[in-house]
């Protein structure tokens, strides 16, 4: 039987707690990924690279200099949506890490 976080691992979630995890997890991940220690799919590195595009091409749906702070809502909608299609990658992540941290500790002893 799955565990209760087991359900919740996949639910698209707009709790800022999770997402500032999910965010700091992601960061540790792709540069986990940069150095060859954990390999990510192919569809997370395109969400990554369409999530930059957006925000450093000048083209925006609503833009910031117009609609001062709503300009932003858009940003942040963009972002907490790319952030939960990567999740699953995220969650692989957290595993590997809790692995290798448990056979670190096996060698310990």
């Amino acid at each position: 039987m799955p565990e209760p976080q087991d359900q919740n691992k996949n639910k698209f979630s707009i709790n800022p707690v999770v997402l500032i995890k999910d965010f700091k997890d992601l960061l540790a991940m792709f540069f986990a990924t940069i150095r060859g220690k954990f390999k990510i799919k192919m569809s997370s590195l395109c969400w990554a690279l369409i999530g930059i595009l957006y925000f450093v091409l000048p083209l925006d749906f609503i833009p910031e200099a117009v609609f001062n702070l709503f300009g932003f809502g858009d940003d942040l909608l963009v972002f907490v949506y790319i952030l939960n299609q990567i999740r699953p990658d995220i969650e692989r992540y957290r595993e590997f890490k809790l692995a290798l941290k448990e056979k670190n500790n096996e060698k310990d002893i």
